[in-house]
C-alpha cells in the first residue's frame, strides 16, 4: 500500500470516509467548514491518503489525514481509516509517511480523545504505540466529548558534542545586530522578542527601571535562539532552531551562573515547556503552573466585515484617566494585574507615542493599541471593551479599522496574540482575516520555600 497526495477527484471518497466517524467527531460531510478545510488541504498538497489497491484518484479510500506544516511544529489535524480496513496497518503507514516528512528538530502534535472517552481509547493507544505522549488538555470536541493533545518529539541525532554558547548583550542594539536577522526569519511569531528589542534599543528603561536581560543562543557561531527579560516580568524565548533540550540546558546553566530570578517564562510551546520542565528539575524547591495558552495570528489583508456605528480615532490626553482604568481592567482579564499608577504610565506612553486607538460611538466604547513595530510588521494589542459595550461589534470594528490603517500606512503585516480559552476573541480575529502562525505558552514559577530563587 502506498501513501499518495490527494486530489480534488478524491473528495467524494474522502467525504464517505468522514461520514463513518461523524458519531465520534461530530457533523462533517454537510458542513461547509469541513468541506472548505478538505479542499484547502488538497490544494496545498497537505492531504495524504491510501487508495484501495493503490489505484487512481477518485477510487475508494482506505484512510487519510491532514497535515499542517510550520517547522519546527507539525500538526495532524484529521486522521481516519475506513472501517473495513482498520487494524491492517493503514494508520501506521500514514503516520510513517508523516514521520518521513519531518525535519528534526521538530515536534508533531495531534488532538485525540480524552482519557475518559471509552470509544476513543483505540485511537489513544494507537498514538501511544507510535511514540506520542499526552501533552495538554484540549477544548471539548463538537459532540461534547473530552479531547487531549498528544506530542511526539523528533530530536536531532548527533554523533558529536553540540557547541552551544550563550552571548550576553549590554544593549538591545547589540542583540539586534547579531540576532535580528534570525528573529526576522519568523517575524510574526517572534513579534514579542523582536518588538521589545527594537523598543529597548531606543530606550533601555522604557518598560521597567531595571536594565533588561538580553541573550543570544549560538551553536557553532550561528544564532539559533534569542532570550529577553524585562524584570520583574517573565523571561521571553524565541523559536530555537536546534535541539531544544540541549539549548535550554545551556541557557539555564547560564542563568544560574549569573543568579537571575525567573518569575516565569513565555514563548513558543515546545521551547517554553522544555524550559519549565528543566527549570523545575534544576531547582527542586520550585513549582510551575500554566498561566496562559495563546495563539499567534497574522494578517496581510483584512476581510470585508460590517462595522458597528462609530469611528476609529487616536486616544488623547483628555482620555488618559479612562484609558488607565481600562488598561487595569484589561490586565485583570488576562491574568496579569496592574496597579493604577503603572497603568497611568503605560497609557501616557501609548498616547504620546500615538499607539492607542479608540472606537468612538459618541463616547469611547472599545480600544486597541498598535505597538512593538518590527521591520515589516506591527502588533495589535490591548484589545479591550468594557462589559457594558460588549456584544455590539465594537471590538471587531476597532481591530478591523486599526489593522486596515496599519497595513495601509506602511506595514506588510499585523500580528496579535489571543487567549485560547476565549473562543470569542479567536472567532473575531479569524473573521477579520487573521490566520494562525503558531501557539505560545506562559508558565509562572512559585518558590516552595522562603528566600529561594525563582
Amino acid at each position: 500500500m502506498k501513501v499518495q497526495i490527494a486530489t480534488r477527484a478524491d473528495i467524494p471518497s474522502w467525504l464517505e470516509l468522514a461520514s463513518q466517524v461523524e458519531f465520534l467527531f461530530g457533523p462533517m460531510v454537510d458542513q461547509p467548514d469541513f468541506q472548505k478545510a478538505l479542499r484547502k488541504n488538497i490544494d496545498r498538497q497537505s492531504a495524504y491518503c491510501v487508495r484501495e489497491q493503490d489505484r487512481a484518484a477518485g477510487t475508494p479510500l482506505m484512510g487519510g489525514l491532514f497535515l499542517s506544516f510550520r517547522p519546527p511544529e507539525y500538526h495532524i489535524s484529521w486522521l481516519s481509516v475506513d472501517q473495513e480496513w482498520r487494524r491492517r496497518g493503514i494508520g501506521t503507514v500514514l503516520l510513517e509517511q508523516v514521520f518521513d516528512l519531518i525535519k528534526p528538530p521538530a515536534e508533531l502534535f495531534v488532538t485525540t480523545f480524552g482519557e475518559d472517552n471509552l470509544e476513543g481509547q483505540p485511537a489513544r493507544q494507537f498514538y501511544k504505540k507510535m511514540g506520542f505522549e499526552p501533552f495538554a488538555e484540549a477544548p471539548p470536541g463538537p459532540e461534547g466529548g473530552s479531547r487531549e493533545v498528544f506530542r511526539k518529539s523528533f530530536p536531532i541525532q548527533r554523533n558529536r558534542k553540540t557547541m552551544i554558547e550563550i552571548i550576553s548583550h549590554n544593549h538591545a542594539s547589540e542583540l539586534i545586530s547579531l540576532s535580528g536577522a534570525y528573529l526576522e526569519q519568523n517575524e510574526s511569531e517572534n513579534n514579542l522578542p523582536i518588538g521589545l528589542a527594537y523598543r529597548l534599543a531606543e530606550d533601555p528603561y522604557y518598560y521597567e527601571p531595571e536594565l533588561p536581560l538580553l541573550l543570544s543562543i549560538l551553536e557553532q557561531g550561528k544564532v539559533v535562539g534569542v532570550v529577553l527579560m524585562t524584570p520583574p516580568h517573565r523571561i521571553i524565548l524565541s523559536r530555537i532552531s536546534t535541539e531544544i533540550q540541549i539549548a535550554i540546558v545551556h541557557l539555564i546553566r547560564h542563568l544560574d551562573e549569573i543568579g537571575v530570578q525567573i518569575p516565569g517564562v513565555v514563548g513558543p510551546v515546545s521551547e517554553v515547556q522544555t524550559f519549565a520542565d528543566c527549570w523545575v528539575k534544576d531547582l527542586c524547591h520550585v513549582s510551575s503552573r500554566i498561566a496562559m495558552r495563546t495563539r499567534v495570528f497574522e494578517t496581510r489583508k483584512v476581510a470585508d466585515v460590517p462595522l458597528s456605528p462609530g469611528r476609529l480615532r487616536l486616544a488623547r490626553m483628555d482620555d488618559h484617566l479612562r484609558m488607565a482604568h481600562w488598561i487595569v481592567a484589561f490586565s485583570e482579564e488576562i491574568g496579569e494585574p496592574a496597579d493604577l499608577n503603572s497603568a497611568k504610565k503605560r497609557a501616557e506612553q501609548h498616547i504620546k507615542a500615538k499607539q492607542l486607538y479608540i472606537w468612538d460611538d459618541h463616547e469611547p466604547v472599545s480600544i486597541a493599541a498598535a505597538a512593538r513595530p518590527t521591520r515589516n510588521g506591527i502588533t495589535i494589542t490591548r484589545v479591550y471593551t468594557p462589559l457594558e459595550h460588549r456584544n455590539k461589534g465594537y471590538a471587531t470594528s476597532c481591530v478591523w479599522s486599526l489593522t486596515q490603517k496599519m497595513l495601509t500606512d506602511r506595514y506588510s503585516f499585523c500580528s496579535l496574540y489571543t487567549d485560547l480559552s476565549n473562543p470569542t476573541s479567536n472567532s473575531i480575529y479569524t473573521k477579520i482575516g487573521y490566520v494562525r502562525v503558531g501557539d505560545a505558552l506562559a508558565f509562572d514559577f512559585q518558590s516552595n520555600r522562603v528566600g529561594s530563587k525563582t
